[in-house]
């Protein structure tokens, strides 16, 4: 079967320069139009473990789903582009051990969410609205597109003690430049895209940028990238330590974009910032004090 990207990619090799228009058009509406993807077997089990409930979300009587796990202290999470609530399963038992509940969202137009058309700036409404109802929380944790969602939610007010940034990109120019160069769009078909996009989000690039949006942040960061990640380069990890007030970095190999949320090691320092080991121990103390 012939790979639909490498033919609209050899398509507006040709067409993009004649209507650049026509092109970015239908190039920003593939930008904000997620596919959904059936889950693998270790998501289906995780669907299980957890309980779904909804959330309201926008003017217009929507609702989102949200998949929660474990009982106590509320962690936030958002998946990525074509991601899942689901794909948090690992995270959520490694929480449910610590003592923190896991609340998972499928974002707009994502998992078990209605919608057709999905943006950052709707993934950061999304956690607000899970904010109203759920918050606040002890962390909040974005994956790839997640990430700026959870920058823009946080610099608006989204109630949570601290982040975890894991494989995100830190500024929407540069992924719409990926996304129109994958696309085999020209110049002024890029531009076209940049446009629309923007105009759809409702916000300017720079508004949307990590280098913009942590001025109006106080939390404390974990950014957490591997230095294969092909899909974000680990420069953008660089750039939310560089910019970020209070962050710090975990640089991972070998992980790629998508492996890094299940990875072990990667999940036992996520629940290390959440639930410091001195506070362990503390507890630990406290039990043997109290049975002897």
């Amino acid at each position: 079967m012939s790979n639909p990207i490498a033919l609209l990619r050899s398509a507006n090799t040709v067409l993009s320069p004649v209507v650049p228009r026509v092109s970015g058009g239908i190039a920003a509406r593939l930008f904000t139009t997620p596919r959904r993807h059936d889950p693998p077997v270790r998501e289906l089990i995780a669907e299980q473990q957890g309980e779904r409930e909804r959330v309201d979300f926008g003017p217009d009587g929507g609702e989102l789903s949200v998949l929660r796990f474990g009982q106590g202290p509320r962690v936030l999470a958002m998946h990525g582009w074509e991601g899942r609530a689901t794909q948090w399963g690992p995270l959520a038992g490694r929480l449910d051990r610590a003592g923190f509940e896991l609340v998972a969202l499928d974002g707009p137009a994502h998992g078990h969410s209605p919608g057709r058309r999905a943006h950052p700036v709707a993934f950061a409404d999304a956690l607000l609205a899970a904010d109203r109802k759920f918050g606040p929380f002890a962390a909040v944790v974005g994956h790839s597109m997640g990430v700026p969602s959870v920058a823009i939610a946080l610099a608006r007010g989204l109630r949570a003690e601290q982040a975890v940034l894991i494989a995100g990109p830190s500024n929407v120019e540069d992924v719409l430049a990926r996304f129109a160069a994958m696309l085999g769009l020209g110049p002024a078909a890029a531009r076209e895209v940049e446009v629309r996009v923007l105009d759809i989000v409702g916000s300017s690039a720079r508004e949307l940028s990590i280098a913009e949006l942590s001025r109006r942040v106080r939390q404390p960061a974990l950014v957490i990238h591997s230095k294969d990640d092909r899909e974000v380069p680990f420069a953008d990890a660089l750039d939310h330590v560089d910019h970020w007030p209070d962050a710090r970095l975990l640089a991972v190999d070998g992980l790629g974009h998508r492996r890094i949320i299940r990875d072990e090691a990667v999940l036992e320092a996520i629940v290390d910032v959440i639930a410091p080991a001195p506070a362990h121990a503390e507890s630990d103390d406290a039990a043997v004090a109290a049975m002897s």
